[in-house]
């Protein structure tokens, strides 16, 4: 009966051991878990916010872009309309200056 008895109190000691050593271990494991979602979670706000950072950026570029294209189609027109013209005042300036002869034809 003392046999059973000092096993039994050998097994309780263990199981408790046991218990405590789990315990740790889940603190442990918890304290660790914490720590590294706290970490990626700041990683993980960091890269949205670069990545809003950067397509704000690119957004603004493409309406630069597109503001800065119609402008150069709008001098384009205006240059264009601007050689016409300058053509069109030689060619009368020419015609004022050579009235047409009976040879020309």
């Amino acid at each position: 009966l003392a046999i059973v008895a000092s096993r039994s109190a050998s097994v309780a000691a263990t199981i408790a051991k046991l218990q405590t050593d789990r315990e740790k271990l889940e603190l442990y494991t918890r304290k660790t878990l914490h720590n590294v979602q706290e970490k990626y979670s700041v990683l993980v706000q960091t890269y949205k916010n670069q990545i809003k950072e950067k397509a704000d950026k690119v957004q603004h570029l493409e309406a630069r872009l597109k503001a800065d294209r119609a402008a150069h189609k709008r001098e384009e027109g205006l240059v264009v309309s601007a050689v016409y013209d300058l053509g069109q005042r030689v060619i009368e300036a020419n015609l004022a200056v050579a009235p047409p002869s009976d040879s020309d034809f």
